[in-house]
């Protein structure tokens, strides 16, 4: 059977065609690929032949960055296939290696939102990923000792994304922990325990597992019952990791790590949970002065953190300037209302501006944006720009139409008049 596999890929590496590909309609190759991952059983021991399937599928699907839509029709058949073998017992670990390549793969070109959605989420799944995931089954540590950890990324990627979705059941953590005892005697930790051990440990990678590990934390403290007892404690273990981080390059991923977490955090988790250590994060990150750090991708991340606290601080409303519902004609909308367009302009300013508390703490916010755009790096500025334009719509109407975000640059000195 592997001479059957190797041979289809044989006759389609000579098909291959440099040139520019037409624009295309459907998932054609996708007999060929459903081929390819039917028999990565018979393939995953020879190197050769496994290499040449891979190298296959790169080309394949790499075809369809611009396109990855042509692929819905045919994820849900490809994924199955694919998590039936993972999920077959005594499944050996370079089987496992190689499904869960050709599933990153997948996602790569049709992105992680949309894979996470067709995962199997049931509640006989967590422990298998779990266990795959504590430190490794004995089969992945002897991968790692042979010198295999960079090229096993793939499989340790997709378990956490794989965990990050099925960690999201309607039911209370509590309830999987059966106390179990292992066979050194030792009680095995709570299930809750384990799944933010496996997001802190990956924290500190170099590949891109460190991502998946920072949405996994993100969406699993915010639940309800782990933001009771874990928020809280997430959050004071990342602000001391950040803190107490060195210039060596174990510190430098682990901060990167947190701050892409924390960042997440703000964003999956409900304002009203998140609130009340807002203020604790921007202190401690302001004293820190990361904003000024050597590495563009820690202040990328800084500034990401600092935009999210600011609408967090600030109330979420709709402005009424901005959109107002009506019929489709103008015309007909402001007859039956018996108004003109500018009294619409005059009632929607008044509604923008009642009386609302802004926070001291957004002066300090937008102050660390507006330092953002002198940034070197542009990546940084867009991050600021973007914070800045998010607050300035929240905190008043008048930020826009009297451009008070210049008028605080030409008071400190960033720009001339």
């Amino acid at each position: 059977m592997a001479m059957n596999i190797e041979s289809v890929v044989q006759e389609n590496d000579a098909e291959e065609d440099t040139c520019c590909k037409p624009y295309r309609e459907q998932f054609a190759e996708f007999e060929e690929v459903n081929t390819i991952i039917a028999h990565l059983s018979d393939i995953c021991d020879t190197q050769i032949a496994k290499e040449r399937a891979i190298g296959r599928l790169i080309f394949i699907l790499d075809e369809y960055q611009e396109q990855p839509h042509l692929l819905d029709p045919y994820l849900e058949t490809l994924l199955e296939t694919l998590l039936t073998t993972v999920r077959r017992p005594q499944c050996p670990a370079p089987l496992l290696h190689v499904v869960f390549t050709v599933l990153y793969l997948i996602t790569k070109v049709r992105g992680f939102k949309v894979i996470l959605r067709l995962l199997p989420h049931e509640v006989s799944d967590l422990e298998p990923i779990l266990s795959m995931l504590d430190g490794y089954t004995d089969d992945f540590y002897e991968l790692d000792m042979a010198g295999e950890r960079n090229e096993t990324w793939p499989t340790r990627y997709m378990l956490i994304l794989w965990l990050s979705i099925t960690a999201m059941i309607p039911f209370a953590m509590s309830r999987f922990d059966s106390g179990h005892v292992s066979e050194t005697g030792e009680t095995r930790k709570p299930v809750m325990d384990r799944i933010l051990d496996v997001g802190k440990k990956y924290l500190t990678v170099t590949d891109k597992t460190r991502d998946a590990a920072a949405y996994l934390v993100s969406k699993f403290v915010t639940r309800p019952d782990v933001r009771i007892t874990k928020l809280s404690g997430f959050i004071n273990w990342s602000l001391d990791a950040i803190q107490s981080a060195k210039s060596s390059m174990t510190d430098m991923n682990l901060l990167c790590g947190n701050l892409s977490a924390l960042s997440l955090m703000f964003k999956h988790g409900k304002r009203e949970d998140i609130l009340p250590y807002a203020v604790l994060i921007l202190n401690r990150l302001s004293a820190n002065n990361l904003i000024s750090h050597d590495n563009m991708v820690i202040r990328k991340y800084n500034i990401k953190v600092v935009q999210r606290l600011g609408l967090t601080f600030l109330k979420p409303k709709v402005a009424a300037w901005r959109y107002t519902r009506g019929t489709r004609s103008l015309a007909d909308s402001l007859a039956k209302n018996g108004t003109t367009a500018s009294d619409c302009n005059v009632k929607s300013v008044e509604l923008d501006e009642e009386d609302y508390d802004i926070p001291e703490e957004i002066e300090t916010v937008i102050e660390l944006l507006l330092n953002g755009l002198r940034d070197k790096d542009t990546v940084v500025r867009w991050s600021a720009a973007k914070g800045l334009d998010s607050k300035s719509f929240l905190v008043s109407y008048n930020i826009h139409n009297k451009s008070a975000t210049l008028e605080y640059m030409y008071i400190k000195g960033w720009l001339t008049r």
